[in-house]
């Protein structure tokens, strides 16, 4: 059965003279006999139990493998812009290591993923407030044995929130995001956008 051993450290602070904070955790993981996938990729048609599989079908077990892996490191470091509101600068690095078996091959994928971040939250009044931010990742994706899986590829998101009172009666909120993926394959990369609004009535 899996087991697995994880380590945390924290370390938080806030530095009143300023009203600045910043925070650094660092964790690591290691499962052993992790449930992991066992893929056979069939080279030709086949008929398993009276189904008919067509040759490159892909047929998946579950097996316990060990070496499974993962690491993270995170820093946030946040302070006051006068008359504006609060600005976060953030940067993060993950890895996680994952074995599974394509056709009986021991194959680790290692998945590196550096990332940094910038929101800005305000609260410029007692009727307006705000949050726009920013955060990008560097994905780098490695495999031992199935290196045609490998890939590189960045990933970013925009988000905007707003919260609106009118004439003390009304209020507006709307909600957007936007994530996009560039370097994946054609077919795979993605532009796209959530977007949401309400109005209400104070009673």
């Amino acid at each position: 059965f899996p087991v697995t051993i994880q380590v945390e450290i924290r370390y938080n602070k806030r530095v009143p003279d300023s009203e600045s904070h910043y925070m650094f955790m660092v964790s690591g993981t290691q499962t052993m006999n992790n449930i992991s996938n066992a893929t056979t990729i069939l080279r030709r048609d086949t008929i398993i139990q009276n189904v008919q599989l067509a040759r490159g079908a892909q047929i998946t077990e579950y097996v316990n493998l060990s070496n499974s892996y993962s690491a993270r490191a995170f820093a946030i470091y946040g302070f006051p812009i006068k008359k504006l509101g609060n600005l976060n600068l953030n940067a993060s690095y993950n890895f996680t290591q994952t074995p599974a078996l394509v056709n009986r091959v021991l194959n680790y994928s290692r998945n590196n993923v550096l990332g940094a971040g910038i929101s800005l939250g305000s609260n410029i009044s007692e009727n307006i407030d705000f949050s726009i931010g920013y955060n990008g990742n560097y994905n780098s994706v490695q495999n031992s044995a199935n290196t045609a899986a490998n890939t590189d590829y960045f990933s970013q998101a925009i988000t905007f929130k707003a919260n609106v009172i009118l004439w003390k009666k009304f209020v507006v909120n709307t909600d957007f995001t936007d994530n996009s993926y560039i370097g994946l394959s054609q077919a795979r990369n993605q532009n796209y956008f959530l977007w949401s609004a309400y109005l209400g009535y104070l009673s």
